[in-house]
């Protein structure tokens, strides 16, 4: 496994990252960052060190990308299973974040 490459269209979040250092797999190319993903769900984007954690635990990780993030982040206009633009989607995540402040 250790020189398997798992390709996902989204940064893993953390409980996906255990999962795949779990298995052995080092190398993890995505295409969204957590950053850009951060403008679609309500709460902000914090910059965590992941691979640093995981180093800390014993699991030698390798974050790549982000790979095609612009075309990656349209993705998620069919998110629900209904289209909606990107900037739509974003707009509605500013105002839902501005409400929390």
């Amino acid at each position: 496994m250790r020189e398997s490459v798992l390709f996902t269209s989204c940064a893993p979040c953390e409980r996906c990252l255990g999962a795949i250092a779990s298995l052995g797999i080092q190398t993890v190319v995505f295409g969204v960052s957590y950053k850009e993903f951060s403008k679609l769900v309500p709460s902000d984007y914090v910059p965590i060190d992941r691979e640093g954690l995981l180093k800390q635990l014993g699991f030698n990780i390798r974050l790549v990308g982000p790979v095609l993030e612009d075309e990656g982040m349209h993705v998620f206009e069919y998110w629900g299973g209904e289209y909606h633009p990107l900037e739509a989607l974003i707009s509605e995540m500013d105002e839902i974040k501005k409400q929390k402040r």
